[in-house]
């Protein structure tokens, strides 16, 4: 499956940019503030509801990837109607994906799916198939499984342009936790974490049961006090807590290296990534910047690499990183246009 086209309409600076063409690798070009980091972070965004909705999360997690006092166009918040940033995302299956989807979903297709992402006030994605003829309305009624047959075929891994101190550090660390998050479904694991659970709430009981009687001489209605750790944050801590040492002569926590040391390390674990992923695509906001010329080209000849196995895309002002042998896999952005 890749990903053959993009659309984004009222994102940030982004009032249109209709189907994006997006090949093995592609180069979204321009000058600065002219809305390069707005398309690979819409993209972005909308691959991540997609993801949220196949988990049956939309309601809870697109807060997260999209808020519409933030990325719904400031200019246009005080209009009546037309309120909703809309991305479109257009798939192509081979041969093997189209049998699979078919026995999956129960529909048949010309080799190609389209998910439509709308997002309003409310921040609530409504996720919709278009498709023209009877069977328009049953795929958007079974969006939830789309979506999931989609996510389990294609995933993005996404680097933007800051990439110092907290930025740097929550791109690699996020990495970090998606692949911890496999051993939620081990034995061992799940074995493992009910003891702590066990040995922590002995204690938090026995704190709560110290608690009980001084609240009730303020409040004599006070029948139990209770103390506990929810599930996900208990498992979210075990996953978090990383420290990232590089040794260069001088073993240091990556925090207090160089912007260029963090900007590559997260690119170079982005690598490692996309090697043991499923189709990743891979959007990398100015992967120029903090490096030196040298450092530049032998990450263009790294980013070419991962481009074998992976649909990457690139936004960048720098020459080097234009793609010379064929001109459609460069787009060039301009005053909020692709």
């Amino acid at each position: 499956m890749r990903l053959v086209s993009f659309s984004v309409t009222n994102y940030r600076s982004i009032t249109t940019a209709h189907k994006i063409s997006l090949g093995q690798y592609t180069v979204l070009l321009g000058k600065n503030n002219e809305g390069k980091s707005n398309i690979s972070n819409a993209l972005n965004c909308a691959m991540n509801i997609l993801l949220a909705h196949s988990k049956k999360m939309a309601r809870m997690r697109s807060h997260r990837e999209y808020d519409w006092e933030r990325d719904f166009p400031m200019q246009l918040q005080n209009r009546k109607n037309s309120l909703q940033s809309r991305f479109r995302l257009e798939f192509v299956l081979n041969e093997n994906e189209l049998s699979e989807f078919h026995k999956i979903v129960g529909s048949k297709l010309n080799g190609t799916v389209t998910i439509e992402i709308i997002v309003g006030p409310n921040n609530i994605a409504e996720i919709r198939v278009p498709k023209r003829g009877k069977n328009a309305t049953a795929l958007t009624q079974k969006s939830d499984i789309i979506a999931k047959f989609i996510s389990e075929r294609i995933s993005v891994n996404y680097i933007p342009a800051i990439r110092t101190e907290n930025a740097a550090l929550h791109e690699i660390r996020n990495t970090v936790i998606q692949r911890l998050e496999v051993l939620e479904e081990n034995p061992q694991y799940i074995e493992a974490m009910d003891m702590i659970k066990k040995l922590q709430q002995d204690i938090l009981d026995d704190i709560a049961a110290g608690l009980k009687q001084p609240l009730q001489e303020f409040m004599p209605k006070i029948n139990e006090v209770k103390l506990q750790i929810e599930e996900e944050k208990r498992n979210s801590f075990f996953r978090s807590g990383i420290d990232i040492i590089i040794d260069d002569g001088n073993p240091t926590n990556i925090e207090f290296k160089g912007d260029g040391i963090k900007s590559l390390t997260a690119i170079a674990l982005l690598k490692e990534h996309a090697l043991k992923s499923k189709m990743p695509v891979i959007i990398i906001e100015e992967p120029e910047a903090h490096l030196h010329p040298e450092a530049i080209n032998q990450l263009n000849s790294i980013i070419e690499g991962l481009s074998e196995n992976n649909q990457v895309i690139v936004t960048t002002h720098n020459p080097l990183f234009v793609v010379r042998e064929d001109i459609s896999r460069n787009i060039i952005i301009d005053s909020g246009t692709a």
